[in-house]
């Protein structure tokens, strides 16, 4: 199970509302068949998705603002 209580994911990440969005894009890539990027004896997409974010496996990058 996961534990959403884990504050590693969101140190990682450093914002909830993106964390989440980064989190529940990757679980839909993993049930539409994209292979884990780390490996774990779970088959849980949003278990498997968790531990790449806090293996940095995953990330993201904002835009930059124009001037």
């Amino acid at each position: 199970m996961v534990d959403i209580t884990n504050e590693k994911p969101l140190a990682r990440i450093g914002n909830a509302f993106i964390l989440s969005i980064l989190l529940s894009e990757r679980v839909k890539e993993l049930r539409h068949g994209a292979k884990p990027l780390v490996e774990t004896n779970t088959r849980n997409p949003t278990e498997i998705a968790m531990q790449e974010i806090v293996a940095g496996r995953i990330g993201f990058n904002l835009p930059e603002k124009e001037a």
